[in-house]
């Protein structure tokens, strides 16, 4: 796929807004541009991170530099998601390991998991109800 942005969508590719709305009826292309907006501020990125090694290089100072940026998207549906995958995939490029997709009850069951235990909910974890009460351990409300 050939992705081809008209001038409203490269106005959102190219954005350096910390917020960009896009609104937009079905197939009108907000995901393929948000995948390339995405694109865009992680070459970006990968720019101004080449750009502070270098500096870095040069004035021979040794010092801890940030991981490269990544690319969160996130809905609501799994159909959604294998959406964006799949349109994603021709725009992303070489950039694809660092996009990460996910419904939002994905996400948040990834950062329970990941953050619980430092907050007094050791593995493993289960989903007990629809409301999401959890249990690692002995049995807590879940705030």
């Amino acid at each position: 796929m050939t992705y081809a942005p008209k001038d409203k969508q490269i106005d959102v590719i190219t954005s350096a807004a910390p917020v960009v709305v896009v609104l937009g009826g079905a197939g009108t292309g907000k995901t393929t541009t948000a995948v390339a907006a995405a694109r865009r501020h992680l070459e970006r990125s990968d720019e101004e991170l080449a750009i502070a090694r270098r500096a870095a290089a040069r004035d021979g100072v040794r010092t801890r530099l940030p991981a490269p940026e990544r690319a969160l998207f996130l809905s609501f549906s799994r159909t959604a998601v294998a959406q964006i995958i799949d349109r994603a995939a021709a725009v992303i490029g070489p950039f694809r390991p660092r996009l990460e997709v996910s419904t939002f009850h994905g996400f948040a069951w990834r950062v329970i998991r990941s953050f619980g235990p430092h907050h007094g909910y050791p593995p493993p974890l289960t989903v007990l109800s629809k409301a999401n009460s959890l249990v690692g351990g002995p049995a807590r409300p879940y705030l």
